[in-house]
This record gives structure tokens, C-alpha cells and sequence, in this order.
């Protein structure tokens, strides 16, 4: 049987079970606590119990922090400290941040969304788009809480239930000459002398910015096109 006792002004019930850790939570009435053991038991009863207590006790902040230290350093590219998936879990983390991980639920996320969608009296509207790459991290992240920290959540991960802004329409644009005069001219001025190079060098190949940095000499082979030497990139 669960143990029910008074600390203080609250109720605290316990429940033991073999091949179960001990649960343990306080409530404000005898009720309550007697109503949460009996489901607790019910549920060790019928091998379907899933302890909450890991998600009630962690905050969304201590959850960004492990994402950072144990799931970042093996699934984004490191460089300066500005990289977008930082500023992303930054913003997320100083609206979720001092929430228990069992209180974010899809209507707590929908209120995120909206008012990220439509601004507030501190911070400006942001697009559609980075709405939608925001909420992405964020079912990023609390889907590492479930299957990299053995966490569970209550109600699954909350981003799934919450209708997501659509995508950015497709853009078909080409610069102008004066665009591209300007665009290079500003890189020659940059303090990074190869920023202009690199910039002929994309446009010339066609190739992203992750391509040319992990572009190796042996994926550059030089070959005659009749006029002069030419690069080959395989």
C-alpha cells in the first residue's frame, strides 16, 4: 500500500513496488495524493508505468544545456560561436527556460509560435519561416530528452501536435550587374582577404558553402581544354 503523509502544509505520497524505484510527490490535499498513488500502483500493477518524475524535475534550461554539451558537438560544425542553431536554442531557452519539461505541452508551444508570429512590446515579428526552423529545434531538442536522456514526457513530444507556419515560398532571382558590382566591391573591402576568391569560386561551381570547406586537393584535378588548364572537381 502507498504511504500517505502530512509535511508541513502538503500531503506526500509514496509508493513502493518490487522491480519498481520508489515514486514519491507532494500535493496540497490528502486526495489528491491518495488518487495519484492509486494510479501509480494501477499502473506498476499492469507493467504500463512510466515514472514522470525526471520531466517534472528538469527545467527546458538544464535540458539546452545537455543538448549543447552532448548531442551539438557531434551534429553541428563548430566555428566562431555564431552559429545558427545557437541563436536558435537562445531564444528558445529564454521562453521555455524555467519551465518543468512535464509543463510544456502543445498549448504552451502554440502560444510560443503566435507570439514569436505576431511580436510583442520588447521584440519585433519575426518571419514564417524562422518560426518554423525555431519549433524544429525545439522538437529537436525534447525529442533528445526522450531518446538520448531516457526522459519521459507526458504527453509525447509537444511540437507534434501544434500546426507549423508555412514554409518560404520558392524565389527565382538573379542579381543585377550593379547588385554584383556592389556585392563584390564590399568583399574586396573585407578584412578577410579571401572572401572575394571565394566568392567567384561559388558562383563559378555552383557549390554551397559546406562543399567548398571541406574541398580537398585531391578532389581538384587539373585537365586540358584545348585553350589552357582548366579545374576538375571530383
Amino acid at each position: 500500500m502507498a504511504v500517505i503523509s502530512q509535511r508541513g502544509k502538503y500531503w506526500q505520497a509514496r509508493v513502493r513496488r518490487k522491480g519498481w524505484p520508489s515514486e514519491t510527490k507532494s500535493f496540497q490535499t490528502k486526495t489528491a495524493a491518495e488518487i495519484w498513488a492509486r494510479d501509480v500502483e494501477s499502473k506498476m500493477d499492469r507493467g504500463v508505468f512510466a515514472s514522470l518524475a525526471d520531466a517534472e524535475r528538469m527545467t527546458f534550461s538544464d535540458l539546452v544545456g545537455r543538448f549543447k554539451a552532448e548531442f551539438a558537438p557531434h551534429h553541428y560544425r563548430v566555428r566562431d560561436g555564431n552559429e545558427t542553431w545557437r541563436f536558435q536554442c537562445a531564444r528558445l531557452e529564454s521562453w521555455f527556460g524555467d519551465y518543468s519539461l512535464a509543463a510544456i505541452d502543445q498549448n504552451l508551444v502554440a502560444k510560443f509560435r503566435d507570439d514569436r508570429l505576431s511580436g510583442s512590446d520588447d521584440r519585433r515579428a519575426v518571419g514564417e519561416s524562422s518560426v518554423r526552423k525555431e519549433l524544429y529545434m525545439l522538437s529537436k531538442i525534447m525529442g533528445f530528452a526522450e531518446t538520448e536522456c531516457g526522459i519521459t514526457l507526458p504527453r509525447g513530444n509537444p511540437v507534434a501536435k501544434v500546426r507549423k507556419p508555412r514554409d518560404s515560398k520558392a524565389r527565382d532571382r538573379r542579381l543585377t550587374d550593379e547588385e554584383w558590382a556592389r556585392l563584390v566591391d564590399e568583399c574586396k573591402a573585407s578584412r578577410n582577404k579571401f572572401l572575394a576568391k571565394a566568392l567567384t569560386f561559388a558562383v563559378e561551381t555552383s557549390m554551397r558553402q559546406g562543399e567548398m570547406l571541406t574541398l580537398e586537393k585531391k578532389n581538384v584535378v587539373p585537365v586540358s581544354n584545348g585553350k589552357g588548364i582548366a579545374l576538375l572537381l571530383v
